[in-house]
Parts: C-alpha cells; structure tokens; sequence
C-alpha cells in the first residue's frame, strides 16, 4: 500500500511540473509576443506529449474565455430586457 501512494505522489508532483513549465512557457510566448520563432524556441525541446498538453491548456483556456463572454453576455441581455419592460 506505502509503495502505491509513493507511486501516486510521484505521478501527481510530475504532472504538476508539467503544468508548471508549460504554463511558463505560456506566460514567456506572451511576453515575448507570440510568433513562430519564439514558439519554436520555446517548445523545440518539449516531447510530443508535453506539446500535446500545451495545446489543450490552450483550448481549455480558449473554452473557458468563450464561456465567461458568453455568460457576460447574457447578463447584459438580462440587463437590456428588465430596463425595457
């Protein structure tokens, strides 16, 4: 059982700095402006799994920003009816 949730933690703390490098990648692709040298530079060492995960931290962000707009939409529409009534 000790040597399962070893297991487990080494998995969780991996991903974990995954998360974390990608998301500093991320964070140097915007403040070095996003273009294709910089993404190159950026990611040319990265295994094809890490770039996986960083293009679906994209798109989950990507959903998420939608998501917000639309929700931020719709109050707006909310707000619109109620003063027209």
């Amino acid at each position: 059982m000790n040597n399962k949730n070893s297991f487990l933690e080494r998995i969780k703390f991996e991903e974990d700095s995954d998360k974390a490098m990608l998301l500093k990648i991320q964070d140097d692709l915007e403040k070095n402006g996003i273009n294709a040298e910089n993404a190159y530079n950026l990611t040319k060492n990265l295994s094809d799994i890490q770039k996986s995960k960083l293009l679906s931290l994209y798109e989950e962000q990507i959903t998420a920003y939608k998501n917000s707009i639309e929700k931020q939409k719709n109050k707006i529409l909310a707000i619109r009816k109620a003063n027209l009534n």
